[in-house]
C-alpha cells in the first residue's frame, strides 16, 4: 500500500505542475495461451487503457487474469498495473506500480495458499542524436509460499538506425533474497518493413527471474530461473486508430535453488493476439 501511495503522489504532483488535458484514450485487450513442455497449460486475458496527456505524456492502467492448469493443481492470478511516462525531452521519466494476487489450489487434497507481489519500477532515458541511454530499477516484495525480495537493475542502449528501424540492448542484473545473483541481456530489433506493418524480434540469453517488463507492463513471476527467451511480434495498422497484433514467445527455465517443490527444467510457448483502438479528443 505504501508503494501505491508513492505512485499516486508522483502522478498527482505531475497533474498539479501544469494544465492537465487528455488528448486521447486507447483501450486494448489481449488473449494469451501458454503451452508448457511439462504438460501444464495457461490462459490469460489482459485489458489496458492508455491516456495520452498533454500530447506527449502517457498514463496506462491495466488488469490481467492468468490461470495455470495442471492435472493436480490450479493457479489463479490477478494483476493490477499502473504506468506513467513523462516526456521532458531529451529526458524521459517512467514510473510503474503493480500488485499481483495469486491463489494456488492442490486438487487431490484441500490445500491452498495465496501469493502477493508488490512491484515498484522507475526508469530514466536520455536522447542524444540517434541514441537513447538509460536504465530501469524494479523492487519486488513477494509474500506467500516463498517470501523474498527481488531487485532488478536494467541498462538501456538504443540506436535509431533509420526512421523505420531501431536496435536496443538491455543488460540486466537480478538480485534475489534467496541468494541468486543473475545476469542476462536482451537484444531487440524493431521496425516497419512495409506500410502499416510493424515488427519486433527479441532474443534474451543468460539468467533472470521475477522479471517485470516496464515497456509492455507484463510480469514473469516464475520462481524458476529463466535461461533463454525468444519473442516475435507483428502489429498491423488496420486503420489510423485500429491496430491488430500477434505475438509468439518461447522461454526456457531451470529449477530454482532451495525450491520447496520438485520442479525440473521446462519450457513455455506463448501465443498472444490483441486489439487496440484509439479515441482522440477534439
Amino acid at each position: 500500500m505504501k508503494k501505491l501511495i508513492i505512485f499516486v503522489l508522483f502522478v498527482a504532483a505531475y497533474q498539479l505542475n501544469g494544465q492537465f488535458k487528455i488528448t486521447s484514450v486507447s483501450p486494448s485487450i489481449y488473449y494469451t495461451s501458454g503451452n508448457y513442455s511439462n504438460f501444464n497449460s495457461s490462459s490469460s486475458v489482459s485489458i489496458y487503457s492508455t491516456l495520452q496527456i498533454n500530447t506527449f505524456d502517457f498514463l496506462t492502467l491495466g488488469l490481467d487474469n492468468l490461470v495455470i492448469s495442471s492435472k493436480e493443481w490450479e493457479y489463479d492470478q490477478n494483476m493490477f498495473v499502473a504506468g506513467f511516462i513523462n516526456n521532458l525531452f531529451p529526458f524521459f521519466i517512467k514510473a510503474n506500480y503493480a500488485h499481483i494476487n495469486g491463489d494456488y489450489n492442490y486438487l487431490p487434497q484441500q490445500y491452498s495458499y495465496t501469493d502477493k507481489i508488490n512491484i515498484l519500477n522507475f526508469g530514466l532515458a536520455f536522447n542524444y542524436d540517434l541514441f537513447y541511454f538509460g536504465g530501469n530499477y524494479s523492487y519486488m516484495d513477494l509474500i506467500g509460499f516463498k517470501s523474498t525480495v527481488s531487485r532488478n537493475y536494467e541498462l538501456l542502449f538504443s540506436w535509431v538506425a533509420s526512421p523505420d528501424y531501431q536496435i536496443t540492448l538491455l543488460p540486466t542484473h537480478t538480485n534475489l533474497g534467496d541468494g541468486r545473483k543473475l545476469y542476462s541481456a536482451t537484444l531487440s530489433l524493431s521496425g516497419k518493413p512495409f506500410n502499416k506493418t510493424h515488427f519486433q524480434i527479441d532474443g534474451t540469453l543468460g539468467e533472470r527471474a521475477y522479471y517485470f517488463n516496464s515497456s509492455s507492463l507484463t510480469m514473469f513471476n516464475q520462481d524458476e530461473t529463466q535461461t533463454k527467451a525468444i519473442l516475435a511480434r507483428i502489429e498491423f495498422d488496420a486503420s489510423e486508430n485500429f491496430k491488430l497484433s500477434v505475438q509468439y514467445l518461447y522461454a526456457s527455465f531451470s529449477p530454482a535453488p532451495f525450491s520447496f517443490t520438485s520442479v525440473s527444467s521446462y519450457s513455455i510457448q506463448y501465443l498472444t493476439a490483441g486489439v487496440k483502438i484509439k479515441f482522440a479528443s477534439n
